[in-house]
């Protein structure tokens, strides 16, 4: 997986160049490009070879989060229904709070910002993006913990006007929106089941597959392997 940001392959430049010739020259692996873009409207500057594929990930331009992904809008509609202000409050909440202050927070602790991460992403395979951003409860929440932050002396903060608060909440849910995005973590699943098989297979028989049993005896492949691995790691 090639991560870019604002370059290859819908802008030309150095970062770009560089890519293109990785993703063209080494043939022999197969590329997925996972590019976060401005919009979805951006015109594409450099043609893939067939060993690649793109996922692209617009931060604006959008109404909903999912709308130019591939998800099912059956999944779009469920997680829409079951978004409501108890689950809100209840699940997300919590874990936006502390989202929040780990943002506005002088002392970073890039281990606890990564759990969250990661904790939101569970949320949002079973639950709205927009419906639980756009809840007034969360407005709430947003203002006040910034609010009470600035408002103490010792953290040196500027107090933030209406339009500062409602920009800044903005640019979270947009920011944000690569945490919705189940190709990816299923792209690094597979990376990761693809390594684990690997160095099992070096092992006695017994210990190819998770459950002990022998791998030739009950025909388990390494595709089956990924998959059962990726479930079981992910929660996907």
């Amino acid at each position: 997986m090639l991560s870019t940001e604002g370059t290859y392959p819908f802008h030309q430049g150095g970062v770009s160049t560089w890519c293109n010739i990785l993703v063209e020259k080494l043939t022999e692996i197969d590329y997925t490009i996972y590019s976060i873009i401005m919009n979805p409207f951006v015109t594409q500057k450099f043609i893939l070879p067939n060993s690649a594929r793109m996922i692209k990930v617009p931060l604006w331009g959008t109404e909903e989060p999912s709308e130019h992904l591939t998800t099912p809008f059956s999944r779009v509609y469920t997680a829409k229904r079951y978004t409501d202000n108890k689950v809100i409050e209840s699940h997300f909440l919590p874990l936006f709070k502390h989202l929040i202050e780990e943002i506005i927070s002088p002392e970073k602790n890039p281990l606890g910002f990564g759990k969250i991460l990661i904790e939101l992403y569970k949320y949002f395979q079973e639950y709205d993006y927009k419906n639980s951003f756009k809840s007034e409860t969360v407005w709430e929440l947003f203002k006040e913990t910034v609010l009470n932050y600035t408002g103490d002396s010792r953290n040196k903060m500027a107090q933030p006007s209406v339009f500062d608060l409602i920009q800044s909440l903005g640019w979270i849910y947009r920011f944000l929106i690569i945490s919705i995005l189940q190709e990816r973590c299923k792209e690094l699943a597979q990376q990761l089941a693809i390594v684990n098989f690997n160095e099992k297979s070096r092992q006695e028989p017994e210990q190819m597959c998770e459950s002990g049993i022998d791998r030739e005896s009950k025909g388990v492949h390494a595709d089956e392997y990924i998959n059962q691995s990726t479930c079981c790691k992910f929660n996907i």
